[in-house]
């Protein structure tokens, strides 16, 4: 067997309890990584464990463990640890521990750097040392303002992002979104199902340096100047690194594991640092909401249509004749109308994603 993905006996050896988490009313985070190293060896060694996402969990819990976590942790910090656990756990098949997200540890935490997840309220771009957060409106997974939702029973904001927040170190970047609903009937393993994320990251703002057309079936485009570098997918089923090769073609470059909180209504995943290098304050980020499509799950192209009438499977709202893109909602700059760029199809043009931009 690949010894990148053998858990070894060392790694039990400090294996923690659940009971005893519960008894102490504590768990340090050490305690907490020896728990979930011992859930990834009976997952390891049930019969049924997929040696590639037993990689990529072993790739993350590798990442969580080359970090610090024996001095003062700020908000942040302990929020990305806690997410990163919470999503190896649903990466194996196995529900996180029901204490994970009140996991607090023996050194007082310091104040949040970062605005609280869920706050709307705020301006609609913010920053701080590590951080930048862009809000969208609310109630506008609409598309170009036509489109309507499948024929059935889903909550309201099931394909709405509220906002996407990209925080950065030397370690990783992760980028984190908030939806109004995250549900998930149809059993998806990260825990939620509908929605399907895409970012288009422009790492360098030069004139077709990348690729212009976006993901298979997004029927849409980006400006030559904003031609894209790299793109991430995210689905309940996980998620996809993409590599612009040509000013059309792109490769699929690594899986990431998907990070998920019900409760916070909230979705993230860690890129890797060797791969995403660069200052994030001087990308440009194209984002929008598609619907997943029910027939291929874990394919992150497979996508829900969108047909004149909705239907169980698509969405309508579509002109006769035309084709839209699949986009239910996407985040634009200010002064730029989500329903003027999306509505571009319905006369013939080409549908231009724009770019969120710090500078």
């Amino acid at each position: 067997m690949n010894k990148r993905i053998i858990v070894t006996a060392s790694f039990l050896a400090l294996a923690f309890s659940s009971s005893a988490w519960a008894a102490t009313g504590q768990k340090t985070a050490s305690e907490a990584l020896a728990e979930a190293r011992e859930m990834i060896s009976r997952y390891q060694h049930s019969g049924h464990a997929d040696s590639r996402r037993l990689e990529a969990v072993l790739q993350e819990l590798h990442t969580v463990e080359g970090n610090e976590y024996t001095g003062a942790l700020d908000e942040a910090h302990r929020r990305q640890f806690t997410a990163t656990l919470s999503g190896v756990y649903q990466m194996i098949g196995m529900p996180p521990p029901a204490e994970l997200d009140s996991l607090f540890f023996s050194i007082p935490l310091s104040t949040a750097a970062s605005p609280s997840p869920g706050e709307f309220g705020v301006p609609r771009f913010s920053s701080g040392p590590g951080w930048i957060r862009w809000t969208d409106e609310e109630g506008d997974d609409h598309g170009p303002g036509t489109f309507q939702y499948p024929a059935g029973t889903y909550l309201p904001g099931s394909w709405d992002i509220r906002d996407a927040e990209i925080e950065w170190d030397d370690v990783a970047v992760r980028m984190t979104f908030h939806l109004a609903s995250l549900e998930n009937p149809w059993g998806a393993p990260a825990g939620f199902c509908l929605p399907v994320i895409d970012v288009y990251v422009d790492l360098n703002h030069i004139l077709g340096a990348g690729c212009e057309t976006l993901l298979t079936g997004r029927g849409a485009r980006v400006a030559p100047e904003d031609a894209w570098e790299y793109a991430l997918t995210v689905t309940g089923w996980g998620a996809s690194l993409y590599r612009s090769v040509s000013n059309s073609e792109f490769l699929r470059i690594r899986t990431l594991v998907v990070q998920f909180s019900k409760e916070r209504g909230e979705i993230s995943v860690r890129i890797p640092r060797n791969v995403l290098r660069g200052d994030p304050m001087n990308w440009g980020y194209a984002i929008g909401v598609s619907g997943k499509g029910r027939f291929r799950p874990t394919d992150p192209l497979d996508l829900m249509p969108v047909a004149v009438q909705p239907g169980p499977g698509s969405f309508g709202g579509a002109v006769a004749g035309s084709t839209p893109a699949s986009f239910v909602d996407i985040m634009v700059p200010e002064g730029v109308s989500q329903e003027t760029v999306l509505s571009a199809y319905a006369s013939g043009r080409v549908v231009i994603l724009p770019m969120l931009r710090v500078r």
